[in-house]
Parts: C-alpha cells; sequence; structure tokens
C-alpha cells in the first residue's frame, strides 16, 4: 500500500507542476488544410487565424492578380505590457519556390515601435498582400507573416503557399 502512496504523489505532483506553467506561456502550432496556412506561436496567443480576400473570408489559395488578400490573426494576446501599452510588430515576406524574394517589408508596423498600442487595438493584426507584380499569373509563392512583440520574445508566424491565377 506505501508503494502505491508514493508513486501517485510524485505523478500529482508533476501534474500540478505543468498545469501551473500552461497559464503563463503559449506555444502551438496549426494548419488549415484546405488553404495551407500553417501558424506556430511561442509566447504570443491568438484565438484565430484565416485568410480573407476583399474583405470576405476565404479557405482558398489561389487568388487573381489585383486581388487584396489579407492574413488575420485575432485573440492576440501575451504581450509584454509597458504602461498598459503593447507593442506588436510585424513583417510580410513573398517568396518564389527557389527562394527568389518577390516583396519584402521588415516592418509593417513601425509607428507602434515608439508609443505602443493598447492591448484591446493590439489583439487584432492582420499582414495584407496585393497580388501583382513582380508575382506572375500560374506561378507559386510563399507567403509570410511574422509578428513579435517589441517588449518580449514573444512571435507568431503564418505561411502559405499560394499560386497567382
Amino acid at each position: 500500500m506505501i508503494k502505491k502512496t508514493w508513486l501517485v504523489l510524485p505523478l500529482l505532483l508533476v501534474g500540478l507542476g505543468l498545469a501551473g506553467c500552461e497559464s503563463s506561456f503559449s506555444t502551438g502550432f496549426n494548419k488549415d488544410l484546405l488553404s495551407g496556412l500553417q501558424v506556430t506561436n511561442d509566447g504570443l496567443s491568438y484565438d484565430d487565424a484565416y485568410i480573407t480576400v476583399d474583405g470576405e473570408k476565404t479557405q482558398e489559395n489561389s487568388f487573381a492578380v489585383g486581388d487584396k488578400v489579407v492574413m488575420n490573426f485575432e485573440g492576440v494576446d501575451y504581450y509584454e505590457l509597458v504602461d498598459g501599452k503593447a507593442f506588436p510588430g510585424a513583417a510580410l515576406l513573398v517568396t518564389d519556390l527557389n527562394g527568389k524574394e518577390m516583396l519584402r517589408e521588415d516592418d509593417l508596423f513601425a509607428a507602434y515601435a515608439e508609443t505602443g498600442a493598447s492591448p484591446e487595438d493590439a489583439s487584432i493584426l492582420t499582414v495584407a498582400l496585393t497580388i501583382g507584380n513582380p508575382m506572375i499569373s500560374g506561378e507559386k509563392y510563399k507567403w509570410q507573416a511574422h509578428i513579435w512583440d517589441r517588449k518580449s520574445d514573444g512571435v507568431i508566424d503564418g505561411s502559405m503557399d499560394i499560386v497567382v491565377k
């Protein structure tokens, strides 16, 4: 009987220790099997990630020249707040299948670097891409969005392969 008690007690303590870690740390991986949108996060969390075209949700990965495609991240949380403000950053990269850069924006949210944003405003982040030159109709590309917290190591990365119609 004593052996069973000693075996259960360490397992219970390990379980409680892991449960305590969950509430202050966020990491994960999610993939939309229809669109191919893949999202990983470490330190920052999010409730939902999805694609819109001209404001409408879609699970497509093929877009026409002129389409405004947006990677949406809702419920972004766990920023390290400074004076009640969040300091999000975002970057965008589009490459062809050989890794050649087609489009690169290193700091889409530069305006927040000094002033920050309310946690409510920083909880909904978007990275937009207008399909066009230098992308070519009939070709495939990799679209990547990188979101980070300027005050911690927290990140969210979204990526998907797209086809230009």
